[in-house]
C-alpha cells in the first residue's frame, strides 16, 4: 500500500512546533477514519474530502522543501492551510456543488479547483517523485489542446473552466480510486501500523526463522516466510523490502550468499506479499470493487498463482544453496517455535480473526478490518511486551496515517488522470490502438498489457499503476474474450512486479542499498528468482483452473503439474539440475516447464517429453564427472567475497 521508505523527521528552527502538531494531526486522521467507517455513514464525497484534506495538510508538515529555511517552511504552512481550504469548501453549498459539477463552474468552483490540482500535483511529487505529476499534467494538457493533435490522438478540446471543473469532483480527484484509498486501503494501512506496534513483524521474522531457518539456505527461506506473511499485509514491497530486509539480507550475507543475491531474494519476496491472498495489500478488495464480484472469489482465484510465484522463489534459493554448497543455520543457534508462539503467538490471533470475518461471517472488507483492528489492540494486553500503551497507541495511530500519504495523494493523481481519460475518450482511443495493434490476437495483446503495466508500474505506486493500467488495459482484454477476473489479475501481476523489473526496480535497488551490491545486477537476479511471475499471468488467462475454477480434478491437475513445471524452469533459469548444466539442457527444461505449466493434453505430453531429455542429459553429466555442489572451494570464495563487501 504505502511504497515509501520511512523517512528521518525534519530537522528546523520550526520543527519544534510543527512536528508535534503534525503527529497530532496523523493521529486525528486515523481517529476520524476509524469513526467515519465505523461508527457513522458518510456520503461517498465528504468521506473523500476529508481524506485527502488530511493526506494533503500531512504531506505539506511532514515533508518540508527545506526544514532549515524558515521562509520556504512557512509555504508549506500557507500550503497546509490553502489545502485545508481547498477541500472544506466542499461542505459550502454541497448540492449545489454536487449539480453543477464539471458542467457550470462558480468562480469559487475554479478558484479551489485550481487549487486542489496545484496542491495534489506537488503533494504527489513530494511523495512519489516526479513520475506521477508528470503524467497526470500531461493528461491536463492533453485534455486541453487535444484539439491541435491530429489523428485518433485528436479531439474537440476542452476549456479550462471545464476542465478544472470536472477534475474537482467525483469524476477527477475525488473518484473511486481515492474512495478506495480512503476506505479499503486506510484501514489496512493502519492495520499493519498496529499490529507493527504490537510487534508482529519481529514476531513473524522470528517464527520463520524457528521454522525454516535451519535448512538448506535457511537464511534466504527465512526471507522468503517472513516477507509473505507481512507482506500480504502491508502491500508495500519497497516498505518491507526496508523493514525485513535490515535483518535477513545481512543474515543471509553471514552464511555465504553473495550481497547481489541476498538483496534479490528479499526485493522478490517482499514483492511477492502484494499478489499473496488473504489481503494482497488490498490488492483483493480493489479487484473484487472494480469487477463486481466478491473478495472471496478474488482471494481464491490469486491463491495458486501466488503459490506458484513463492514456488519459483524457494526452488531457486534451494538451487543457489546447492550449487555453491551453502547449509542452514545450525539449530542451536535458532529460537525454538515452541518458545517464539508461546511468547507472541497470540499475535496471529488478529489476522485470524480478519480471515474469519471475511469468510465465514461474510461482512464486509471494511467491517472486518475494523474487527481486525480491535483484536490486534485487545490481544496485546495478553503479554507486557506487545500490551498497547497510551503512548504506543498514540504511536500506531500516526504511523498508520503517515504510511497512507503516498497512496491517497497518488490516487488522488491518479483520479486526474483517469477523468481525462473518460472526458477526452482517450481510453477507448488506446483501447482501440491496441486491438489494432494486436491483430485481434490475444496474445499480441497480452504482451502489449504487460509493457504498459510494467511501464506505469516503475514509476508509480502498485495501487494507482494498477487502477490506471485497469482503466485502460483491462478493457481491451475483456473486448477479445478474456473473463474480467483473469484480465484484471493479469494487469494487477504485471504493475506488482514493475517493482522489480529493470531498468526501474524500486524493491530491487532498495535492497541493494542495503546489501552493498550493484543494483542492477540486483535487479536482473531477482528477475531471475521471481521469473514465474512473468509467465504464470498469461497462462491464467489461457486455462481458468490456475485460478480455481473448473471441477476439483481439473484444477489439482493444472496445479500439479504447474508446480512440477516450475521446478523445472527454476533449474533452467539458474542453469543448475543435479549439477551445472549447458544451454542445451537449459533450453530444453524451460521449454518443456512452459508447456507444463500452460495446461492440456498436448502441452503437458510435450513438456514431459522434453523434460525427461533434459533431466536425463543432465544425468547422465553428472554421471561423466559433470558439474556437482561447490562447495568448499566457492564457500571459501563467496566469504571472502562477503568480508570485502560488508
Amino acid at each position: 500500500m504505502d511504497e515509501t521508505i520511512s523517512r528521518p523527521e525534519a530537522k528546523g528552527p520550526l520543527e519544534f512546533v510543527l512536528q508535534p502538531a503534525a503527529r497530532l494531526i496523523a493521529a486525528l486522521m486515523s481517529l476520524y477514519h476509524v469513526w467515519a467507517l465505523g461508527l457513522t455513514v458518510l456520503d461517498p464525497w465528504h468521506l473523500t474530502a476529508i481524506h485527502i484534506l488530511f493526506a494533503t495538510v500531512l504531506v505539506f508538515l511532514f515533508q518540508p522543501l527545506k526544514p532549515e529555511s524558515i521562509p520556504l517552511r512557512l509555504l508549506d504552512v500557507a500550503c497546509a492551510l490553502l489545502a485545508a481550504a481547498t477541500y472544506l469548501y466542499i461542505f459550502y453549498d454541497f448540492r449545489a456543488l454536487l449539480m453543477r459539477a464539471g458542467s457550470f463552474p462558480t468562480t469559487g468552483d475554479l478558484v479551489f479547483g485550481t487549487s486542489a490540482i496545484l496542491l495534489t500535483l506537488e503533494a504527489t511529487r513530494r511523495m512519489t517523485g516526479i513520475a506521477m505529476p508528470i503524467v497526470a499534467g500531461t493528461a491536463l494538457l492533453y485534455g486541453y489542446f487535444g484539439d491541435l493533435l491530429p489523428g485518433a490522438f485528436g479531439h474537440r478540446g476542452y476549456g479550462f473552466e471545464r476542465l478544472v471543473s470536472f477534475t474537482y469532483s467525483l469524476d477527477g480527484i475525488f473518484s473511486s480510486a481515492l474512495q478506495v484509498s480512503a476506505t479499503y486501503i486506510f484501514l489496512f494501512i493502519l492495520f499493519g501500523a498496529f499490529l507493527q506496534a504490537s510487534g508482529a513483524s519481529e514476531f513473524f521474522l522470528r517464527l520463520a526463522t524457528s521454522a525454516v531457518g535451519a535448512i538448506r539456505g535457511g537464511p534466504a527461506q527465512v526471507a522468503v516466510f517472513a516477507s509473505a506473511l507481512f507482506g500480504t499485509i502491508s502491500g508495500s514491497a519497497v516498505a518491507n523490502t526496508a523493514g525485513t530486509g535490515a535483518v535477513t539480507i545481512p543474515m543471509m550475507k553471514r552464511v555465504g550468499y553473495r550481497p547481489h543475491f541476498a538483496a534479490a531474494v528479499e526485493a522478490v519476496a517482499s514483492t511477492g506479499g502484494q499478489i499473496m491472498p488473504p489481503i494482497m495489500g488490498a490488492g483483493a478488495f480493489i479487484i473484487a470493487d472494480i469487477v463486481g464480484i466478491s473478495y472471496w472469489a478474488v482471494a481464491l482465484a490469486a491463491l495458486i498463482p501466488a503459490l506458484l510465484y513463492f514456488a519459483t522463489v524457494v526452488i531457486g534459493i534451494d538451487l543457489e544453496a546447492q550449487k555453491t554448497g551453502l547449509r542452514g543455520v545450525p539449530r542451536a543457534e535458532l529460537p525454538r517455535t515452541r518458545s517464539v508462539l508461546r511468547s507472541d503467538g497470540h499475535l496471529l490471533l488478529p489476522i485470524f480473526v480478519l480471515l474469519y470475518s471475511l469468510t465465514v461471517l461474510l461482512v464486509s472488507p471494511i467491517r472486518a478490518a475494523l474487527f481486525a483492528l480491535i483484536a490486534v489492540f485487545l490481544v496485546s494486553f495478553v503479554r507486557k511486551h506487545t500490551r498497547f500503551g497510551p503512548r504506543r497507541l498514540y504511536e500506531a495511530l500516526v504511523a498508520g496515517a503517515r504510511g497512507s500519504l503516498e497512496v491517497a495523494t497518488a490516487c488522488a493523481a491518479a483520479g486526474i488522470v483517469v477523468g481525462v481519460l473518460n472526458l477526452t475518450g482517450l481510453g477507448q482511443t488506446m483501447a482501440s490502438i491496441v486491438i489494432s495493434l494486436s491483430g485481434g490476437v490475444v496474445l499480441i495483446a497480452l504482451i502489449l498489457s504487460m509493457c504498459v503495466s510494467i511501464v506505469l508500474g516503475m514509476g508509480l505506486p502498485t495501487t494507482p499503476a494498477y487502477i490506471i493500467a485497469a482503466s485502460v488495459i483491462a478493457p481491451v482484454l475483456i473486448t477479445l474474450g478474456v473473463a474480467p477476473l483473469q484480465a484484471h489479475l493479469f494487469v494487477f501481476y504485471f504493475a506488482c512486479v514493475a517493482v522489480i523489473t529493470p531498468p526501474v526496480a524500486l524493491a530491487s535497488f532498495t535492497a541493494a542499498g542495503i546489501a552493498g551490491a550493484p543494483p542492477m545486477k540486483v535487479a536482473f537476479t531477482g528477475v531471475k528468482l521471481g521469473i514465474a511471475a512473468f509467465l504464470v499471468p498469461y497462462f491464467l488467462v489461457y486455462n481458468p483452473a490456475l485460478i480455481g475454477q473448473g471441477t476439483a480434478l481439473q484444477v489439482a491437475v493444472a496445479m500439479g503439474t504447474a508446480l512440477l513445471g516450475v521446478y523445472f524452469l527454476a533449474g533452467g533459469v539458474h542453469g543448475y539440475f543435479l549439477g551445472r548444466i549447458n544451454i542445451a539442457i537449459r533450453a530444453a527444461l524451460v521449454i518443456g516447464s512452459c508447456m507444463l505449466i500452460k495446461p492440456g493434453l498436448v502441452t503437458d505430453a510435450g513438456g514431459i517429453g522434453l523434460l525427461i531429455l533434459g533431466a536425463g542429459a543432465a544425468y547422465l553429466t553428472r554421471r561423466r564427472g559433470g558439474s556437482g555442489p561447490e562447495a568448499a572451494g566457492a564457500l571459501h570464495e563467496l566469504k571472502s567475497t562477503d568480508k570485502g563487501t560488508a
